[in-house]
């Protein structure tokens, strides 16, 4: 009779267009959750702390396909955006993301790296595909991994979300666009990940204390075996 009907939703979508504003949910509060309130009518409101998905006061709510990525698609980080979240209410996943998403200041404040934001999100729920593991299975698996673009398919290899029909996927449609680079191209491409592998693992490395000791006395003694060297060189020159 007064109008207002009730219905009992498993799922809740708020189509809110095409502006990033949600004032049915801040509403006047924003000053009393530490939001700018004086940014002017076409400021996008924040979006959550925990990977721009959800606030950890209220994890029901999910804000899917609102991050811009720098290259790459929306759709396929939507998908592992709500593949994360199913982990997140089932209190699943294998870490908690780190508070990094509070700044203000960049003109895009939800602009993530593609690759970094996907394999973030990949690593929580532990569906981020083992090298080791599908080179010694299927290599055609494991090169599309390391040389390829971070699709989804690859997070369907293993974790809570793997499917046989991933790894056709991916040893088949993936995996063809590799055959069709230039050698030269995919020559390059692997030397840079040998050059990326090298910095991660003297990264690594120095984040333990003992290999940080190993590291530092094996490099100062090649600089002074290096030094030395120098100096004999030198004294054979004026030696002449």
């Amino acid at each position: 009779k007064d109008g207002v009907r009730t219905v009992e939703a498993d799922l809740v979508v708020l189509a809110t267009g095409y502006r990033q504003r949600f004032p049915f949910l801040y509403g006047k509060d924003k000053a009393d959750q530490g939001m700018p309130t004086d940014v002017g009518k076409t400021a996008d409101d924040p979006l959550p702390t925990e990977h721009f998905i959800v606030n950890p006061d209220e994890p029901r709510l999910a804000y899917i396909g609102f991050v811009r990525p720098n290259v790459g698609a929306i759709p396929p980080m939507a998908e592992l955006q709500a593949m994360w979240w199913c982990e997140k209410l089932e209190d699943k996943l294998a870490c908690q993301a780190n508070d990094y998403y509070k700044l203000h200041e960049s003109r895009l404040n939800y602009g993530v790296d593609y690759g970094y934001y996907m394999f973030a999100l990949a690593r929580e729920i532990r569906a981020v595909p083992s090298l080791l593991y599908w080179i010694i299975r299927r290599p055609k698996i494991a090169l599309t991994c390391g040389f390829g673009q971070a699709h989804v398919p690859i997070f369907r290899l293993q974790g809570p979300f793997a499917t046989k029909e991933a790894q056709e996927v991916c040893a088949g449609e993936l995996f063809s666009p590799l055959m069709k680079r230039p050698f030269m191209m995919n020559c390059v491409f692997f030397v840079e990940a040998l050059c990326f592998a090298v910095i991660n693992g003297v990264a690594c490395a120095l984040e333990n204390p003992r290999s940080r000791a190993v590291v530092t006395l094996g490099v100062g003694a090649a600089l002074l075996c290096n030094n030395k060297s120098w100096q004999g060189s030198i004294h054979s020159l004026l030696a002449r």
